[in-house]
């Protein structure tokens, strides 16, 4: 659009980055729909809880693709003041509340 170039900016990158990463984690989740053969290579419990870090990963960075949009031109003249605030807060507040379930489910305590 406007002759410019594609997937040049931050948000750009980091949005086709995560959307590249959301398939792969998509393709890991499907050894937890059919652990049989995943098994010989690794314990069903650690499987487990290497796709709930990979999520919380894959949800760190679309957070990040989200807030880094949020940066933009457009958006910044769209929404002003605290709006702008609670908009860039809420995807944090919801990445830090996520990372505290991964945490108390699978901590190795």
């Amino acid at each position: 659009m406007k002759n410019k170039s594609h997937f040049v900016s931050w948000h750009g990158l980091l949005g086709v980055i995560t959307v590249v990463y959301m398939v792969l984690q998509c393709c890991g989740g499907l050894n937890l729909l059919y652990p049989q053969t995943a098994v010989r290579f690794m314990r069903l419990v650690s499987l487990k809880q290497l796709h709930a870090t990979s999520a919380l990963l894959l949800f760190t960075l679309a957070v990040v693709a989200l807030i880094t949009g949020m940066l933009s031109n457009w958006f910044a003249a769209a929404v002003t003041g605290t709006s702008w605030y609670m908009c860039a807060v809420c995807p944090m507040l919801m990445l830090t509340m996520l990372a505290s379930q991964v945490n108390s489910v699978y901590s190795l305590a």
